[in-house]
């Protein structure tokens, strides 16, 4: 009963649940921000950076769109009944949350709060399927205090950074969890001789 659970969440979030095809974004994420504080420092030029973060968002899709491919060839596509609605909405939250957040110097972050609230809000509707949620979800509200130890300048370059190596992980936690719940079966020895 559980494993039904499990494959009717994975078909209702098969696109969410496709972690390796995060994975890109986010580290691209983070090398925008390790990008920025190296400006920062006086590493590298302004336009290096702007070159730099067009490379890497570019890379970034391609690799988005290639691995999306990839799951589609490896397990199928899936027509989700559900708007999907919800995801956007906790990322529009956080995003503008986040840009106030840039302009009033707060104490701590909220924008933290939303995305650890969210992690959290996943791992309840998972129904099991993604322990790895909640203590990542322990990590960012641990960087809800990032105002409080990095200095403005750098608060933005330390949320992508911070935000892109959480992600990643996330990623690759619920690839195993896709991966774990649709496992194809074996094929029998008449199919391998076919194809032999």
């Amino acid at each position: 009963m559980q494993n039904l659970k499990h494959i009717r969440f994975i078909t209702e979030n098969y696109g969410d649940m496709q972690g390796l095809r995060q994975i890109p974004l986010s580290i691209c994420m983070a090398m925008v921000g390790v990008l920025s504080i190296a400006s920062s420092m006086d590493l590298i030029s302004g336009w290096g950076v702007v070159i730099g973060m067009l490379i890497l968002i570019g890379l970034g899709y391609a690799s988005y769109d290639w691995v999306g491919k990839r799951y589609n060839a490896l397990y199928g596509s899936v027509q989700s009944r559900q708007s999907g609605i919800a995801d956007p909405v906790w990322i529009t939250a956080a995003i503008v949350v986040f840009l106030i957040e840039m302009f009033a110097d707060l104490p701590f972050s909220p924008s933290m709060l939303i995305i650890a609230t969210f992690f959290v809000y996943r791992w309840y509707i998972s129904d099991g399927l993604l322990p790895h949620y909640l203590p990542l979800a322990i990590v960012l509200l641990l960087m809800v205090a990032l105002p409080q130890v990095v200095e403005s300048s750098e608060r933005v370059s330390w949320f992508l950074i911070v935000l892109g190596i959480v992600h990643s992980i996330a990623g690759v936690f619920d690839h195993r969890a896709l991966t774990r719940v649709l496992q194809r079966p074996a094929p029998d020895s008449i199919h391998e001789e076919e194809y032999a």
